[in-house]
């Protein structure tokens, strides 16, 4: 017999994280934002906007989960408890900060550390 994993075992677990893709992307770009903006993950994840410093990170992390990850805005706005055009908000406000090199240098190295996350967890992203 082999010793893999059977081919049905493998397309379950293909169901199971292309089920839990979305959420996965958005703990991790949660926790990504958190990290960098040396914030609490549950500042990131709150229902109200917070401290200005939570609210940059929120930003972020939702530019992260639409940019890095690729998900739809209406998918990021659910994974995040927001609506969709307060994700557009987010995005448009991380990109004119982008316009600073130093910002700009760490978002891009954010992204590249949410794609290679992400992509190990869940395949690969766009």
């Amino acid at each position: 017999m082999g010793y893999g994993r059977s081919s049905s075992n493998r397309m379950h677990e293909r169901l199971v994280v292309g089920r839990w893709r979305g959420p996965i992307l958005c703990r991790i770009t949660e926790q990504t934002a958190a990290s960098a903006f040396d914030i609490g993950e549950r500042e990131v994840a709150s229902a109200t906007r917070g401290t200005s410093q939570a609210a940059l990170a929120r930003q972020a992390g939702m530019y992260l989960a639409h940019v890095a990850c690729g998900l739809s805005l209406t998918e990021v706005g659910r994974l995040y408890a927001r609506d969709r055009t307060t994700v557009a908000h987010a995005c448009a406000v991380i990109e004119d900060r982008r316009d600073d090199p130093s910002f700009d240098r760490a978002m891009s190295a954010l992204e590249y550390a949410v794609r290679q996350l992400g992509a190990k967890l869940t395949g690969p992203l766009q």
